[in-house]
Parts: C-alpha cells; structure tokens; sequence
C-alpha cells in the first residue's frame, strides 16, 4: 500500500500554504505541495482523495495568474469525482473557470476580519450559523456557476461560500485562528472526502 499522502495542495501564491499543511497534520492528515506545473503529473499518477486550491494574491484576470490544471476538475477515485476546496483565489478560479463571474471588491483589497453567515452544509458541520472569519483578497464572487448554490454570506450579501455538492469554495482562510471555527471546516472537508487519518506526532522518528 502507498504511504504517499492522499491530500493534495496546489500552491497558488498564498502566505499560508504552508499553514495549511500544518494544520491538516494538526488534525490526523498528511498533504503533499505542489505547484501548478508539477500538479497535473501528481494527480495523474497518483491516488488523491482530495484537493484544496489555496489562496493567492493574484486576480483570475492577470495575464500571469496562477492555473491549476483542468484536469484537477475532472480527476475520479474508485469512480466517484475528487472533492476539491478552492480558498479565496481557489475559491474565485473554480468560479471563473466554470462560467460563473469574479469581480473586482468595490473599495480597496479586504485583509480583516469578517461576519461570516452560513446556511447549513456539510462543510460548516458543528459551526455556528454565524461565526468570524479571516478575510484577505480583492476580487470577490459576483455570479455562481450553474449548479451552484452559496452556502454563506458576509457584509451586504457577499458571496463568501459556494458549493456544488463536489467542489467547495470559500473566500476567507480557514487554516488561520482569525477563522474561529476553521479547523472545524478542514476537518469537515476531509470527513466529505472519505479521507483517512495517516499522520500523529508519534510517526516522527527522534
């Protein structure tokens, strides 16, 4: 049996990449980092249980944007589609890249602190229907793709969550501690994602 891990993220730019890696261990998972060049190889030759686009300065509009592969939209385990969770530039690329519309937020690039309102999903299962959340981007989800359907709001109705049953998006960071119930989220994710735990603090040989 393979002890490669089955928890793929594919770096897009973000600060925090590494913290998510960091966290998922926290919570039993082992991930492997890939950049967007390297990802499309990894995924075809290996099993991979879920992906997570994380986030990134970047607009979907810049002619040098960060491209996840096409083929992580369409990569099947034991028949069934990869669930795949887009974070704030993940969440927006999936968005784009599927028909539905980003824009550029009406004042200057939001780095804060929100109030997030959810509605109820596997994703925010054993989290408050209103809860804090870390934001940090300047474009923001105007129009879902067909098929789906937001899933939580922040301000004046912006669409901060979105799903379509297989693909997960949100626009605030929940590998951060300003996203209270974050670790929650990710845990969530991967329960969705029929993942296994492989990693506990004991593994590491002193």
């Amino acid at each position: 049996m393979s002890r490669l891990p089955k928890v793929a993220i594919i770096e897009l730019g973000c600060q925090y990449t590494l913290l998510i890696a960091r966290v998922l261990r926290e919570i039993g998972f082992r991930s492997v980092i890939l950049d967007p060049q390297r990802a499309a190889h990894w995924l075809q030759n290996n099993e991979v249980r879920a992906i997570i686009l994380s986030g990134g300065a970047a607009s979907v509009y810049d002619a040098e944007a960060p491209q996840p592969p096409d083929a992580a939209l369409s990569l099947l385990h034991a028949g069934k589609p990869v669930p795949i969770l887009g974070i704030c530039y993940g969440m927006q690329w999936i968005a784009q890249h599927l028909h539905g519309r980003v824009q550029p937020i009406a004042s200057t690039r939001e780095y804060c602190e929100a109030h997030l309102s959810i509605i109820s999903d596997r994703l925010f299962k054993e989290t408050p229907f209103k809860q804090t959340v870390w934001m940090n981007h300047g474009d923001s989800v105007a129009t879902l793709p067909d098929g789906f359907k937001a899933i939580g709001f922040t301000g004046m109705d912006t669409i901060a969550a979105m799903t379509n049953g297989i693909f997960w998006g949100v626009q605030f960071h929940p590998e951060v501690t300003h996203t209270v119930h974050g670790k929650t989220m990710l845990k969530n994710f991967m329960d969705i994602a029929g993942c296994e735990k492989d990693w506990k603090a004991s593994s590491l040989v002193s």
